[in-house]
């Protein structure tokens, strides 16, 4: 295989003892044809190579599986120089189990290989998880493995499939600059760093990170009036991100954040005017945080009182950028107070 990471600089066909690669795999990527690759280049090294999987069953006749899957066992000093390893499914549901089971198996082959004039070890780990588990299983399998063989010749592909990671996870990977985590674009495999620009992956991170916020809340903000944002400065304040439960209004979260509703057109025509002045005096004033109630407009043309309260992001040049915050639906305590004021007037 002669498709490389850019990051690594090198074909996966070469990748040296003590280095540790991760690989996020969509359905329908040719992982075997990689997996095969990594491995084949150990027995061309003398490694004792190894491959762990819960995703293959006992088969009777597993010569023939290999065979299919281009991966070939060869002979060295008497002991084959590929183990395949099923991993139990019981071990899958507890992260530190699993990794106390690979270390204790990895050390077993240590001493074997050593004994059989092995020159180092090449493991091939499949990680499977329930999604949103994946990342944290990854973490903590790399993070046991590497500090507990850092004296061993041991080189390390993990493989996970990218549906049980979270698209915030993604980030997380992308942010992870001590780590090399591969995915394919285009047909090459790439590292996840070379995907995104620096500066751009942190404006992601930002999105991210209010996104793991949201879904923590979810039920709060589904029967709540309270609507979490994002935006930027372009003209119309574009959505970047808006909680589901801005359905309230009749508008769905996609049509936000797809631009195909500009926050601008939620406001009331009547106040409209009257915002921007306020937000222009918030940006001249220096504020970090502005604050306002104004009336939007429902899907069906309805008038809705509201309460923001945003956090203003703003470049070296003191100019808005972001504005990441709440609104809070307050037409009740509005109509309560007209109702209290007519009373008061008639009394």
């Amino acid at each position: 295989m002669q498709n490389s990471s850019r990051k690594m600089g090198f074909p996966i066909s070469d990748v040296p003892h003590g280095e540790h690669i991760t690989l996020v795999y969509k359905e329908g990527d040719k992982v075997l044809d990689f997996v095969s690759s990594f491995l084949r280049s150990g027995f061309k090294n003398n490694d004792l190579c190894l491959w762990l999987t819960p995703g293959i069953k006992d088969s009777e006749d597993q010569d023939a599986f290999f065979e299919e899957k281009t991966i070939f066992v060869k002979q060295n000093s008497g002991s084959s120089n590929f183990d395949l390893v099923f991993v139990s499914p019981t071990l899958l549901s507890n992260v530190e189990d699993l990794c106390n089971a690979i270390l204790e198996f990895i050390e077993k082959k240590q001493k074997y290989a050593s004994n059989c004039g092995f020159d180092g070890l090449r493991i091939n780990i499949d990680l499977m998880a329930d999604e949103g588990q994946m990342l944290n299983f990854l973490k903590q399998c790399r993070k046991s493995i590497i500090s507990a063989t850092s004296g061993m010749n041991l080189t390390t592909l993990f493989t996970c499939p990218l549906d049980s990671f979270s698209s915030s996870d993604v980030f997380d990977l992308m942010d992870d600059r001590e780590k090399c985590t591969i995915m394919k674009k285009n047909g090459i495999w790439v590292n996840l760093m070379d995907l995104i620009s620096s500066k751009y992956r942190k404006e992601l991170r930002i999105s991210s990170e209010l996104m793991v916020r949201e879904k923590e809340l979810h039920s709060v903000y589904c029967n709540s009036p309270v609507v979490a944002f994002q935006r930027n400065s372009e003209n119309g304040f574009p959505v970047e991100f808006v909680s589901e439960n801005i359905s309230q209004f009749g508008y769905s979260a996609e049509d936000l954040m797809c631009n195909r509703v500009l926050y601008e057109d939620l406001i009331h025509p009547w106040d409209i005017d009257d915002y921007f002045m306020s937000f222009s005096e918030c940006i001249k004033n220096g504020d970090a945080k502005f604050t306002k109630e104004y009336r939007i407009l429902d899907h069906k043309c309805n008038p809705r009182w509201v309460n923001e309260t945003s956090l203003i992001e703003t470049n070296n040049s003191g100019q808005p950028t972001r504005f990441q915050g709440i609104i809070v639906d307050i037409t009740e305590r509005k109509l309560a107070e007209g109702s209290l004021n007519g009373s008061m007037v008639n009394a």
